[in-house]
């Protein structure tokens, strides 16, 4: 096959050098001047051009690189252009702004639907803990004013009953229906169903944050966290806690001490801001 490939290029070889070596014999016999006889300054030059004809067309190439040494040029040529550019991709497949992936906005969808839902969820729980309080209160209120009239009774105790019946009566009714647990138990139940609706997404905060190497908060998970609770340490950015604490300043240390983690459900001490080298 080489032997093949040798013969076909020495033919054409020897045809390139009989065309040369007739072009050469035709320059030399024919004037390329005009036949005035003004001076050309081209003339001598042009002359000894004619006069210095080539014995072989290989001197046509004699400068000329050879192909395999361009072929290793081109392709060291298009390895550094890769190199510079490996972090400067122009093509518009590297397009951070024009890139798309359906499994990825998919994603991101439903993570920005479950965050909406429990931003809902967080209101309802808010409101039954709220109300659950204030049961708590009214049942601890209940409980001094019907221990007073135990004492206003005790005071009444050396008194015969027939004289005081009819107030003993009375204050029985009326301990009788501060006692009644109905709107505790109410609210208590509302708080419960609120707590159970909110544990899985409390659950998947939990897992995200331990997740969550960087510096992401797993509230809005899109602006970095600047703050840490007091003693839990859980890490958010500022407006999410200030949005799910439902305060308007952080620093509110009186309001904030009445408010819980959402995450861990305990009591806040302060909030403290981050830094980072």
């Amino acid at each position: 096959m080489e032997n093949d490939e040798e013969s076909e290029f020495t033919v054409d070889m020897n045809s390139l050098n009989n065309w040369v070596n007739m072009y050469t014999y035709t320059l030399q016999h024919t004037s390329p001047l005009n036949s005035t006889n003004a001076p050309n300054p081209l003339h001598s030059s042009v002359n000894n051009l004619y006069h210095s004809p080539i014995s072989n067309v290989s001197e046509l190439y004699h400068n000329t690189e050879p192909l395999y040494i361009s072929e290793e040029k081109d392709l060291k040529k298009n390895l550094i252009d890769i190199l510079y550019k490996k972090t400067d991709f122009e093509d518009e497949e590297f397009d951070i702004e024009k890139y798309e992936n359906k499994e990825l906005d998919e994603l991101y969808d439903k993570i920005k639907s479950f965050n909406e839902d429990l931003k809902i969820y967080q209101e309802k729980l808010y409101l039954a803990e709220k109300n659950l309080n204030e049961e708590i209160d009214k049942m601890n209120k209940n409980v001094q004013k019907i221990d007073n009239f135990i004492k206003f009774l005790e005071n009444l105790s050396s008194i015969d009953y027939e004289e005081i019946k009819d107030i003993v009566k009375s204050i029985n009714a009326l301990s009788s229906k501060l006692s009644n647990m109905d709107s505790f138990k109410e609210a208590k139940k509302n708080y419960v169903t609120e707590r159970k609706n909110i544990l899985k997404y409390i659950y998947l905060l939990k897992k995200v944050n331990k997740l969550n190497i960087s510096n992401t908060c797993v509230i809005c998970m899109e602006d970095p966290v600047s703050h840490f609770i007091d003693p839990c340490g859980h890490t958010f950015f500022k407006k999410c806690l200030e949005n799910s604490l439902e305060i308007n300043d952080i620093n509110e240390e009186n309001t904030i001490r009445t408010k819980k983690c959402h995450i861990c459900r305990n009591f806040i001490n302060n909030l403290k801001p981050l830094y980072f080298l």
